[in-house]
């Protein structure tokens, strides 16, 4: 955490702060904005309720496109509003000026987190975790707790306050609810495998992969829930001028070598991304279509705050952007462009819009009807024919403990399937409580011959104390019962 002082500056009389709002930039990461929306291109608002109320009180860009397809030139574009260029690393000597060293010559205080990056200099951010650029582990298993931290720091201050805080969600490990709690405390070696590229070739992993990334998706809604609560409950929501965006987005393409690494066939998934903008005193929501870009963030800030002229800047305030002939987004390499007509985005835009829906519902329909035989979900085992099977499972857990207290839900069951007969797929389904609660299809990791089942149920079906899971192989009608597995209890605290 880096809370920075600006001491060198002059203190600021209380009736010139007033004038002066806070700004409050959240960057998430690994977030296309198209999780959010409906076929229609609406934002669910009954799925993602604190993206629709942000959308009532801001501008939303829903047409904004990333800078770059790796944090740390996607990042640092957000902050000094420059293309990415070759070779720049994301360090304060390369990214200067930017919306740190802004704001802070016009009296503000700074509020840094970044962990991928280290654009804010030593002079404002003298605190900072970071030695230099690269992930700290640190924030891997501590973004909620960091985020807590920076809602906790949105309060009335004698100076104004800039606070930047790159919030490492979406982006996996997946492992959190829309309910706020966590389904992973620590993830076992092979459980990290299916979510690598290790899995890409297979349909129903990266169908679930995208369930678990849309979960959390749901988690970063709960998160803005939370910060549109604390600037209501603190006084300031009328006066803040409040950006929420992120880096880059994110391909669920089947057998894709990686998902983030931008190529024409999956632009329409990882450069887009949300862009919501209030600006002091905005009451009243709008919808504004132009193909707004990351690198116009700082400009716009300072348009708000009537801070002009700046330095010469790749990006534009969004209230003055123009129409483009092309959508763009540099390639990795910075070497090329990889580019679609605006028209040829939105079709495929509107597409993945389709399939997501297809998949995975809208509003309050499931996330949970992915895979094979999705009519068993909801059956009680009384009412279906259930027999002896010959497959044995491993690493298997059927008896979890949950407590609706707890910040935990034991909602992901995993391991690994023994026959003496090898099946390439096998059509699975699992029961908690005497109900079938999942449906989904074994896989092999590339490079593996174990087979492996990985299963996700909503927290509805659990109870409050002792549940007990049972898995079965789905077999012309019947359930085929996989086991015996080792009894063993996995404890959720309290």
């Amino acid at each position: 955490m880096a809370v920075v002082l600006i001491a060198a500056l002059p203190a600021t009389a209380p009736a010139e702060a007033a004038r002066r709002p806070p700004v409050v930039v959240i960057a998430f990461d690994e977030f296309p904005v198209d999780s959010l929306l409906r076929p229609d291109a609406r934002i669910d608002s009954v799925r993602y309720p604190g993206f629709g109320r942000l959308a009532h009180m801001a501008t939303w860009f829903p047409n904004a496109i990333s800078a770059h397809d790796q944090t740390p030139k996607a990042l640092p574009a957000i902050l000094d509003g420059q293309s990415p260029g070759p070779g720049s690393r994301p360090i304060p000597s390369d990214h200067s000026p930017n919306l740190y060293t802004l704001l802070a010559s016009r009296g503000y205080r700074v509020r840094s987190i970044e962990p991928f990056s280290n654009v804010c200099p030593p002079a404002i951010c003298p605190h900072a975790l970071m030695g230099g650029p690269g992930p700290h582990p640190f924030f891997l298993s501590k973004r909620v707790a960091r985020f807590r931290a920076t809602l906790r720091s949105i309060r009335p201050t004698p100076d104004p306050l800039l606070i930047f805080h790159h919030q490492l969600l979406p982006h996996g490990p997946w492992t959190y609810l829309p309910s706020g709690r966590a389904y992973r405390r620590e993830a076992r070696p092979w459980d990290l495998g299916v979510s690598s590229e290790l899995g890409f070739h297979d349909v129903f992993l990266t169908h679930q992969n995208q369930q678990r990334h849309l979960l959390q998706v749901g988690f970063v809604d709960f998160e803005i829930v939370q910060l549109l609560d604390r600037f209501e409950r603190v006084g300031l929501l009328k006066r803040a001028l409040l950006v929420v965006t992120a880096d880059h987005g994110i391909s669920f393409d089947v057998g894709a070598t990686d998902r983030r690494r931008v190529s024409r066939t999956n632009i329409d998934e990882v450069a887009p991304v949300p862009l919501f903008i209030k600006a002091p005193g905005q009451r009243r929501g709008r919808i504004d279509r132009a193909y707004a870009r990351t690198v116009d963030v700082l400009p716009t800030i300072a348009d708000i705050l009537n801070l002009g002229p700046l330095w010469p800047m790749d990006g534009r305030s969004v209230f003055h952007r123009r129409e483009p002939q092309t959508v763009r987004m540099p390639s990795r390499d910075l070497s090329r462009w990889v580019s679609l007509t605006p028209s040829m985005l939105e079709r495929a835009r509107a597409a993945n819009r389709r399939e997501k829906a297809r998949l995975f519902g809208i509003g309050s329909e499931s996330l949970f009807r992915i895979g094979p035989h999705p009519g068993l979900i909801g059956r009680s085992l009384a009412d279906v024919v259930v027999e002896p099977g010959e497959a044995k499972i491993s690493g298997f857990t059927p008896n979890v403990n949950f407590y609706p207290s707890s910040e935990h839900a034991p909602i992901w069951f995993t391991g690994g399937v023994i026959a003496k007969q090898s099946s390439a797929r096998r059509d699975l389904a699992l029961a908690v409580n005497g109900q079938v609660a999942a449906v989904g299809r074994t896989f092999r990791l590339r490079g593996s011959v174990t087979e492996r089942f990985s299963l996700l149920v909503p927290e509805a079906v659990l109870r409050r104390g002792p549940n007990q899971a049972a898995l079965f192989e789905v077999r012309r009608a019947r359930l085929l019962r996989l086991g015996p597995a080792e009894a063993h209890v996995e404890q959720v605290g309290r």
